[in-house]
This record gives structure tokens, sequence and C-alpha cells, in this order.
């Protein structure tokens, strides 16, 4: 099981929580024993080619394999990344972190392979609409809120909050998390949004922006946040469904330092330029060098 690096404890204690009492289910932290690369962009799958003798077309998206990149074996791969782009995060025994790193850095320097730091991989997520545990969502909302649901296999016969889940489902949730466009903001002479600015909806308070960056593909502000619906009198809580995110005739702002901007909602990833993940024949790098790899 793999958690984000901050939410460890929070998952070993939920997870010790719910252990059979017959004692036949034993839980560890191995977290010491790996080091997490990852591998991200367009040509990823070029590169891992090059040191890796498994066969990456047989590799299906969100699957996990136990490869060997270069002389190093038991390398656990799993075909995502949390970034929105394409690519390996490579779980590697920390004894063999090195080579491995040396062996991809020198395989793809033909490719333009560099360094990028956690800020960078952050900002791409954001901007491709995925949702982080513990900063945008925590452990009072739903898969269904988050827009996760997907991923819930309602199918199987019990499992802890189902009943929970499928009401829901029937009636509706009160909150939903929804990506914003920020639009006339000055990069320049605009204070930048950083998360925990109030979100209006035709002038009434509805929630709080939780990530924002800026997004280099769409060339905006973009932020993430909880928008709720509730009677102002009441305060009884109303169901937020698409209608209340889309309706054309609903005016979105995020105010920032007192000032609000109009944001453009959207419920999922926006629609971008799709970039090749195949070399494919256009592309061939200046030099192809030899390496070898060994079935391990």
């Amino acid at each position: 099981m793999i958690s984000p690096t901050s939410q460890i404890t929070h998952a070993w204690e939920w997870i010790s929580r719910h252990l059979p009492d017959d004692g036949s289910t034993q839980i560890s932290d191995v977290t010491s024993k790996y080091t997490v690369m990852n591998l991200i962009g367009p040509k990823s799958r070029d590169v891992l080619n090059l040191v890796t003798d498994t066969d990456l077309d047989n590799f299906p998206y969100f699957t996990s394999q136990l490869i060997n990149v270069g002389q190093s074996g038991g390398v656990k791969a799993l075909h995502m990344t949390h970034s929105g782009e394409p690519g390996w995060t490579l779980f590697v025994p920390s004894e063999l972190s090195m080579h491995v790193y040396d062996s991809l850095m020198t395989m793809g320097k033909d490719y333009g392979i560099i360094n990028a730091g956690y800020q960078a991989v952050r900002f791409l997520r954001i901007e491709k609409f995925h949702t982080l545990w513990g900063e945008d969502f925590d452990r009072w909302t739903s898969p269904i809120e988050c827009g996760a649901a997907f991923l819930v296999k309602f199918q199987k016969a019990t499992f802890i909050g189902k009943g929970a889940l499928l009401r829901q489902k029937e009636e509706g949730v009160s909150r939903r998390l929804v990506q914003f466009h920020l639009e006339g903001h000055d990069l320049d002479s605009d204070s930048w949004p950083w998360g925990g600015e109030p979100i209006y909806r035709n002038g009434k308070y509805v929630g709080l922006t939780r990530s924002t960056c800026y997004g280099f593909t769409l060339n905006r502000m973009v932020c993430i946040g909880a928008v709720h619906n509730f009677e102002p009198e009441t305060r009884k809580r109303l169901v937020v469904d698409n209608n209340f995110i889309t309706d054309p005739s609903a005016e979105f702002q995020i105010e920032i330092a007192g000032k609000r901007f109009l944001a453009t909602p959207h419920l999922h990833p926006p629609r971008m330029s799709a970039v090749a993940t195949e070399t494919g024949l256009k592309y061939k790098p200046r030099i192809m060098p030899s390496v070898r790899t060994s079935t391990l």
C-alpha cells in the first residue's frame, strides 16, 4: 500500500485499527526500504525502454509490475504518476537507487531529461485536476464528493461505508470539489491565491479554495475548491448537483486579498493539447546509446 508522505501515521493508525483480531494479518512500515522516483513526460516510455527488458507494450496504465532497470532488479513500477502526465512511478530498493537514477539520467540525456522538483509536479497535478489527500480532501470527504466514485467497487458484497455511499449516490451530496480558472487576474500586479480563499456563487459564500497554482498550459491561475450549498436562514445543507456548478446563469468569484475575480468552474479535467507518448516516425534521438540490461 502506498500513502502520501505526510499521511503515513494516519494510514498506519487506520489499518492497524481494522486488522483481524485473530492475528492472521500483520502490517509493517517499509518506507525506508525504497526510494521513489517519478519518470514523467511524453518520452518517458522511450527512456524506460532503453534500460529495461520489460515489454512496456504489455504494461497497461494503472497497473504495477516488478521490473529491472539496468542491472537492478526488484524495481516495483507503477504505470501512473500523480502529475496527470504519462509516465511511471518507480519504487527502487534503497541500495540500488543510485544505479537506477544514473541509468535513467544517462540514457535519457539525449531525450532532454532533467530533474524536476516537488512544486513542478504539484503544479502539473493541480492543472490536470488531480486532487491530493490531506490538501484537497480529508477523512471526512467521500469518494463521490471528490470525484473518485469510479474507483469504488460498488459490486462488492460489503465494505466499510458502502451504505453511506449508496445513500449519497441516490440522494446527492452537499459538497463537491471543483476546479476554477481565474479570469482577469494579472500575474504581476495581483496577489496570488495560496489556498483558503473564499468562493462566491452569485454573491453568496459557498466554500474555500484548497490547492492553487499557475497553469503553464492553461496560461492562468488555477484553484481547486470545495463548493457547498445551504439555506441561508436555516443553514440546512442542500444538494450540489452538476447544474449548481455548471448553470450558465451562475457567476462564481474567488476573493484574493480583498479583490474578487471571476472564476470559471469545471467538474472534469480541462481539455489540453494531446502530446504523443510514443517516439513514432518523426522523432529520433541524436544519439542512440547502447545499454546492457539483465533479466533478473
